[in-house]
Protein backbone atom coordinates (compact mmCIF):
# COMPACT_ATOMS: atom_id res chain seq x y z
CA UNK A 1 0.00 0.00 0.00
CA UNK A 2 1.55 3.34 -1.00
CA UNK A 3 2.27 5.76 1.82
CA UNK A 4 1.27 9.39 1.76
CA UNK A 5 4.02 11.96 1.62
CA UNK A 6 3.99 15.61 2.65
CA UNK A 7 2.90 16.80 -0.78
CA UNK A 8 -0.16 14.49 -0.61
CA UNK A 9 -1.08 16.03 2.74
CA UNK A 10 -0.65 19.50 1.26
CA UNK A 11 -2.94 18.67 -1.67
CA UNK A 12 -5.51 17.19 0.73
CA UNK A 13 -5.36 20.33 2.88
CA UNK A 14 -5.81 22.57 -0.18
CA UNK A 15 -8.91 20.59 -1.19
CA UNK A 16 -10.36 20.91 2.31
CA UNK A 17 -9.74 24.67 2.33
CA UNK A 18 -11.51 24.98 -1.03
CA UNK A 19 -14.50 23.21 0.52
CA UNK A 20 -14.75 26.01 3.10
CA UNK A 21 -15.82 28.40 0.33
CA UNK A 22 -18.90 26.23 -0.27
CA UNK A 23 -20.18 26.55 3.30
CA UNK A 24 -22.88 29.12 4.10
CA UNK A 25 -21.31 30.53 7.29
CA UNK A 26 -23.98 33.18 7.85
CA UNK A 27 -26.65 30.47 7.95
CA UNK A 28 -24.64 28.32 10.36
CA UNK A 29 -23.89 31.28 12.65
CA UNK A 30 -27.51 32.48 12.61
CA UNK A 31 -28.77 29.01 13.57
CA UNK A 32 -26.43 28.52 16.49
CA UNK A 33 -28.12 29.16 19.82
CA UNK A 34 -26.94 32.53 21.15
CA UNK A 35 -25.26 30.86 24.13
CA UNK A 36 -23.19 28.71 21.73
CA UNK A 37 -21.79 31.55 19.64
CA UNK A 38 -18.17 31.34 20.64
CA UNK A 39 -14.95 30.76 18.76
CA UNK A 40 -14.59 27.14 19.89
CA UNK A 41 -18.03 26.25 18.56
CA UNK A 42 -17.38 28.01 15.24
CA UNK A 43 -13.96 26.37 14.96
CA UNK A 44 -15.58 22.97 15.52
CA UNK A 45 -18.08 23.70 12.73
CA UNK A 46 -15.22 24.67 10.41
CA UNK A 47 -13.53 21.35 11.09
CA UNK A 48 -16.75 19.39 10.59
CA UNK A 49 -17.33 21.26 7.30
CA UNK A 50 -13.99 20.08 5.95
CA UNK A 51 -14.25 16.55 7.33
CA UNK A 52 -12.02 16.82 10.41
CA UNK A 53 -12.88 16.06 14.03
CA UNK A 54 -14.32 19.18 15.76
CA UNK A 55 -11.32 19.50 18.09
CA UNK A 56 -8.57 18.88 15.51
CA UNK A 57 -5.59 21.14 15.94
CA UNK A 58 -6.83 22.82 19.11
CA UNK A 59 -4.26 22.75 21.90
CA UNK A 60 -6.36 24.31 24.66
CA UNK A 61 -10.11 23.94 24.69
CA UNK A 62 -12.05 26.24 26.96
CA UNK A 63 -15.18 24.78 28.45
CA UNK A 64 -18.48 26.60 28.48
CA UNK A 65 -19.90 27.03 32.01
CA UNK A 66 -22.72 24.62 31.13
CA UNK A 67 -20.22 22.02 29.88
CA UNK A 68 -18.32 22.28 33.16
CA UNK A 69 -21.62 21.92 35.04
CA UNK A 70 -22.55 18.79 33.02
CA UNK A 71 -19.16 17.27 33.81
CA UNK A 72 -19.75 17.96 37.51
CA UNK A 73 -23.14 16.23 37.37
CA UNK A 74 -21.67 13.17 35.64
CA UNK A 75 -18.79 13.06 38.10
CA UNK A 76 -21.08 13.28 41.14
CA UNK A 77 -23.47 10.59 39.89
CA UNK A 78 -20.59 8.31 38.86
CA UNK A 79 -22.76 6.16 36.57
CA UNK A 80 -24.14 6.29 33.04
CA UNK A 81 -26.82 8.96 32.67
CA UNK A 82 -29.37 9.76 29.99
CA UNK A 83 -29.90 13.36 28.90
CA UNK A 84 -33.28 13.44 30.62
CA UNK A 85 -31.61 12.41 33.89
CA UNK A 86 -29.02 15.17 33.46
CA UNK A 87 -31.83 17.64 32.82
CA UNK A 88 -33.53 16.60 36.09
CA UNK A 89 -30.25 16.79 38.03
CA UNK A 90 -29.56 20.27 36.64
CA UNK A 91 -33.04 21.44 37.71
CA UNK A 92 -32.49 20.00 41.19
CA UNK A 93 -29.26 21.95 41.47
CA UNK A 94 -31.00 25.19 40.45
CA UNK A 95 -29.57 25.42 36.95
CA UNK A 96 -32.30 24.58 34.45
CA UNK A 97 -30.88 23.18 31.21
CA UNK A 98 -32.95 21.72 28.41
CA UNK A 99 -32.20 18.36 26.82
CA UNK A 100 -31.37 20.17 23.58
CA UNK A 101 -28.78 22.36 25.31
CA UNK A 102 -27.35 19.36 27.14
CA UNK A 103 -27.17 17.44 23.85
CA UNK A 104 -25.17 20.18 22.14
CA UNK A 105 -22.71 20.31 25.01
CA UNK A 106 -22.43 16.52 25.24
CA UNK A 107 -21.55 16.36 21.53
CA UNK A 108 -18.65 18.74 22.11
CA UNK A 109 -17.57 17.08 25.36
CA UNK A 110 -17.54 13.71 23.59
CA UNK A 111 -15.43 15.11 20.74
CA UNK A 112 -12.95 16.39 23.35
CA UNK A 113 -12.82 12.95 24.98
CA UNK A 114 -14.26 14.18 28.29
CA UNK A 115 -17.40 12.00 28.17
CA UNK A 116 -18.17 8.70 26.47
CA UNK A 117 -21.03 6.35 25.67
CA UNK A 118 -19.77 3.07 27.14
CA UNK A 119 -22.84 1.05 26.16
CA UNK A 120 -23.42 2.60 22.74
CA UNK A 121 -25.62 5.30 21.32
CA UNK A 122 -28.86 6.09 23.17
CA UNK A 123 -27.66 4.28 26.30
CA UNK A 124 -26.34 7.28 28.21
CA UNK A 125 -23.11 9.11 28.91
CA UNK A 126 -20.44 8.81 31.54
CA UNK A 127 -17.44 10.95 32.38
CA UNK A 128 -14.00 9.72 31.28
CA UNK A 129 -10.79 9.84 33.28
CA UNK A 130 -9.74 12.76 31.08
CA UNK A 131 -12.99 14.50 32.07
CA UNK A 132 -12.27 13.95 35.77
CA UNK A 133 -8.79 15.39 35.34
CA UNK A 134 -10.29 18.41 33.58
CA UNK A 135 -12.61 19.03 36.54
CA UNK A 136 -9.64 19.13 38.91
CA UNK A 137 -8.09 22.05 37.01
Amino acid sequence: MPTKNKSDDYIDLKQRIRMLGQVNWEYIWANLPKTERNIDQLWGLVHIAVGLPPNAGLKIQTLHKDEYFILKILNEENHTMLQVDMEAAAHEKGRPLTRKTIGVHLFRLESLGLVERPFGERKGFTITEKGRERLKK
